[in-house]
């Protein structure tokens, strides 16, 4: 026990005298995990993406390989890469073994597995959120096309379906139905409607359209060059206007 005590002792003293070599011991473990991170999810973000976006040929036994190797006990990784690299192993020839190199690979092969299961897992959710989105707002039809492929309509929809997926609690759309016909208009302010009522998402439109303004707002506000002229609760702000230019402008005396 007195052993055990020294031990602690002695460790703590190197600890608070930040002796030179405890300095370096540390300073070497941080540079090789942040190198072995960094190389890691380079290789696995993608792949990870990769695997759950797209079907071939022995997905489903790769996925299980993953997942079994993420669990895989470090001594068994480093006991892997001792094996590649001793004198005899497939890479002997390189004399890596015992080397700074040797430790930054066998941790690449020990977090590969692991940031691309939960790559995979994230990817998935990710994708079943968006489907869900999709079939919520009447939008599947959009899954498989190519931006280029889409309507200026259906690109305004897959925009909006796009800042959805995040589940925001405020929602900034500047003119949404900008150059695009009466139904597909009609279409996205139902969507939005929907958007409100169900996600009690708060949603802040710039709109010169008044129909719509009318047709979907709580609270208006109206601005003129940069001035606040009037702001109000709907309906009272379009049936008891109060400033002279914004019932001239309700009225159609003005136009924007």
């Amino acid at each position: 026990m007195d052993i055990v005590l020294e031990g602690f002792k002695e460790a703590l003293r190197l600890i608070v005298t930040l002796d030179n070599e405890v300095f370096e011991v540390v300073i070497l473990s941080l540079k090789v995990s942040l190198i072995s991170l960094a190389v890691a999810v380079l290789l696995s973000l993608p792949l990870g993406i990769i695997i759950a976006r797209y079907e071939f040929f022995g997905k489903r036994m790769l996925l299980r390989l993953i997942y079994t190797l993420m669990g895989m006990p470090p001594v068994l990784c480093g006991l892997f890469v001792y094996i590649l690299f001793m004198r005899r192993g497939p890479l002997g020839s390189l004399r890596l073994n015992y080397t700074v190199t040797a430790m930054v690979i066998a941790q690449i092969f020990l977090m590969i597995p692991i940031l691309t299961g939960l790559t995979i897992n994230a990817a998935r959710e990710r994708q079943e959120q968006i489907t869900m989105l999709a079939k919520d707002l009447n939008l599947t039809h959009l899954l498989d096309k190519r931006a280029g492929e889409t309507s200026l309509g259906e690109a305004q929809k897959a925009a909006l379906a796009r800042a959805l997926s995040f589940e925001p609690k405020l929602l900034l759309l500047d003119e949404p139905c900008a150059s695009i016909d009466l139904q597909t208009t009609a279409e996205i302010e139902r969507m939005l409607k929907k958007i409100n009522r169900e996600q009690k998402t708060t949603i802040f439109i710039v709109t010169h359209n008044l129909v719509q303004a009318r047709k979907l707002s709580d609270y208006v506000v109206m601005m003129d060059h940069g001035k606040v002229v009037e702001w109000g609760e709907n309906p009272e702000f379009f049936e008891h206007p109060k400033m002279p230019e914004t019932r001239r402008l309700i009225e159609g005396e003005v136009l924007i």
